[in-house]
């Protein structure tokens, strides 16, 4: 199985996902590194990018009296 890697369309482009049924979101996405991503990776259409975090802060709720 191959890795998940979150990509990011250069600025000012738009990149088609792999199938071409839609444009890759500009904030990016987590995408299968298949042989497609690799080429647009090494094109510079896409960069990898920092997947952003579904984890809200894990602070504690303070308690209310």
């Amino acid at each position: 199985m191959s890795p998940k890697i979150h990509v990011v369309p250069r600025k000012g482009l738009k990149v088609r996902t792999e199938n071409g049924a839609r444009h890759i979101k500009p904030e990016g996405e987590s995408v299968v590194l298949t042989s497609y991503y690799r080429r647009r990776l090494k094109d510079g259409d896409l960069v990898k990018g920092q997947a952003p975090s579904s984890r809200k802060s894990a602070a504690p709720k303070k308690a209310e009296a």
